[in-house]
């Protein structure tokens, strides 16, 4: 696999062909011409169409970040923590890893990265170093980034240059849909605050969870009942004793074989509750 660089001169050239499309100015008198109406949006390139399908078909997870003078940024890491990870849809970016949900708008054009505003779902942190690490990538995210994507390693590395010089580094991975081979069944499940003895091994302690049939019907629930022991864990998600939360997952039938169980892949954290 041979490594691709997206240079940002292509914005030069960009500009130059559209200095050449600005109407004449109207005689002495005469009507004004027409302008292009203001919501109108920019035709995908279909040059930049290598680069979206990458972004989304990988989990990009964060392993360096400096500031334009070679600072590292360490308020983006948390210590015993998995990395912040990005991933993209066909137009939101999701930020993990996280005690709160982030996310945001984005575009892709002329090999470059427009992040909008991040916003967060607002759950106050438990610990001081975790939302100093929410703030900093609320922060940090935003802004129009030039991209350089290299696939020629057994992992891609992505890097984003801020316009005013802050520098991210992430590796990818494949995302579930990837690896297990299309979509799963999207659910929305209730984790309770504490665990229970899982039913194939009573010895080990499992996740207590309950399904939530429609996502209108998805918010926490002060009942006490319908609890089922979860006997596999929810990849991408860390449980915290005492805390109930409600989850977006993507579940993956299990293959061929009987001993083999589904699996379950965190999509989002939609609310959560001590």
């Amino acid at each position: 696999m041979r490594a691709v660089l997206l240079a940002p001169a292509l914005l030069a050239i960009g500009a130059t062909a559209c200095g050449r499309d600005v109407p004449p100015a109207a005689p002495a008198g005469g009507p004004a011409p027409a302008t292009p109406a203001a919501t109108a949006m920019p035709e995908r390139s279909s040059q930049d169409a290598p680069l979206r399908a990458a972004l989304q078909i990988h989990h990009w997870q964060l392993q360096r970040a400096h500031d334009a003078h070679g600072t590292a940024l360490r308020s983006l890491f948390v210590d015993g923590m998995p990395p912040l990870q990005l991933d993209f849809t066909a137009q939101r970016l999701q930020v993990s890893q996280t005690c709160n949900a982030l996310g945001a708008a984005y575009t892709v054009e002329a090999a470059h990265l427009q992040i909008g505003r991040v916003v967060s779902s607002k759950r106050l942190c438990a610990q001081s170093r975790r939302m100093a690490q929410e703030r900093a990538a609320s922060d940090l995210l935003s802004g129009r980034f030039a991209v350089a994507l290299d696939s020629a390693a057994p992992l891609p590395t992505l890097r984003l240059t801020r316009t005013d010089g802050t520098r991210l580094e992430f590796a990818g991975q494949p995302t579930a849909d990837t690896r297990f081979g299309g979509p799963g069944q999207t659910m929305w499940l209730e984790v309770a605050g504490d665990t229970a003895p899982c039913t194939t091994a009573p010895t080990r302690q499992c996740l207590q969870v309950r399904e939530h049939l429609q996502a209108t019907q998805a918010v926490l629930q002060d009942s006490a009942d319908g609890w089922q022991p979860l006997d596999q864990p929810i990849e991408g998600f860390t449980h915290e004793p005492g805390i109930r939360t409600l989850l977006r997952v993507t579940r993956y039938p299990a293959s061929g074989d009987e001993r083999e169980a589904p699996v379950y892949v965190l999509e989002q954290l939609l609310e959560a509750r001590g």
